[in-house]
């Protein structure tokens, strides 16, 4: 099966819509959390994906909207949710914040962050300790970090990020999203560009911190 999957797209619909323009035909499509958050279009991203997406998992920011002044140290992650909140239908935002917090399709685990600990970061060099968790499972999935990477663990799982769609953290300013093949037990990580400036436009159209456009145009 062809599984493609999508992460922190953090209501940059520019970013979302540029990737699914370029991903290939997939069997199904699983969203991994943080639609909302940072950006802004968190309305029309939620659109988007229930509309695209086959299978959803909960992230830190769709269940931080319902309580965003625990966040006010924070202020790009601050303003951003009370931006999302304000944005939302009640009907969406009753859906973001009661997705589930871990899916499995085709024996691969799907967590936003930790498959135990609930937003622990996970980054590249932290998939070989993966193992532990996935004595049922082929593989594993996450998102959260913003870091797009890949590795073969012991027995052969497949543990990897699709890396974030809206917001790139690891010094490439293109989207990036995943394409599984569940059969080979493979994944190709794929990147494509999309117009950041219009994001960062509407950024400061609402007023939102300067700081979550321009560290879009470095992947930071």
């Amino acid at each position: 099966m062809k599984i493609g999957f999508i992460s922190d797209i953090h209501s940059n619909k520019i970013a979302l819509k540029s990737v699914l323009e370029d991903m290939p035909t997939v069997d199904k499509l699983i969203c991994m959390g943080d639609i909302i958050g940072y950006g802004p279009w968190p309305s029309d991203c939620v659109e988007i994906v229930q509309e695209e997406c086959d299978l959803f998992v909960r992230g830190n920011h769709d269940r931080q909207v319902s309580y965003p002044r625990e966040y006010k140290s924070n202020v790009p992650e601050y303003e951003g949710l009370i931006h999302s909140k304000a944005k939302l239908t009640n009907e969406q935002f009753n859906w973001v914040t009661t997705l589930p917090e871990q899916i499995s399709i085709d024996d691969y685990l799907c967590v936003h962050s930790h498959p135990v600990a609930t937003d622990n970061y996970v980054y590249p060099s932290d998939f070989s300790a993966m193992g532990r968790y996935l004595s049922e499972y082929d593989g594993l999935v996450m998102g959260h970090t913003h870091k797009q990477g890949k590795e073969t663990i012991e027995d052969g799982k497949l543990v990897f990020n699709p890396g974030s769609v809206g917001q790139p953290r690891d010094e490439d300013e293109r989207a990036a999203y995943a394409v599984l093949d569940s059969d080979k037990n493979t994944v190709e990580l794929r990147r494509t560009e999309y117009d950041i400036e219009k994001v960062i436009n509407k950024i400061n159209e609402y007023e939102l911190p300067e700081f979550s456009g321009a560290r879009l145009r470095k992947g930071l």
